[in-house]
């Protein structure tokens, strides 16, 4: 089949990804926070497989601007409450 008349679907968003999974539209790699609910009450499947990790990295500026300063604090404040080490 040529790609360029493939089935598509845009879902603009990581909720409505998880969404069009569990409407059975496709299937998809999803962040362990939104996909073990979803997998705990039934709602999706795993395909089988490792999980991937993939290291995450924030990248700013050597001396950036106060606020940009504290936004990178509270990405990373954010990320090692809710990220799982790799």
């Amino acid at each position: 089949m040529d790609a360029s008349v493939a089935p598509r679907h845009l879902v603009p968003s990581t909720h409505d990804l998880g969404s069009a999974v569990e409407a059975g539209i496709g299937w998809a790699m999803m962040p362990l926070q939104q996909s073990v609910p979803l997998r705990e009450e039934g709602r999706v499947l795993p395909l089988g497989g490792e999980e991937v990790s993939t290291p995450l990295y924030w990248q700013a500026w050597r001396t950036p601007p106060d606020l940009l300063r504290a936004l990178g604090e509270e990405v990373q404040a954010a990320a090692r409450r809710e990220l799982r080490a790799a």
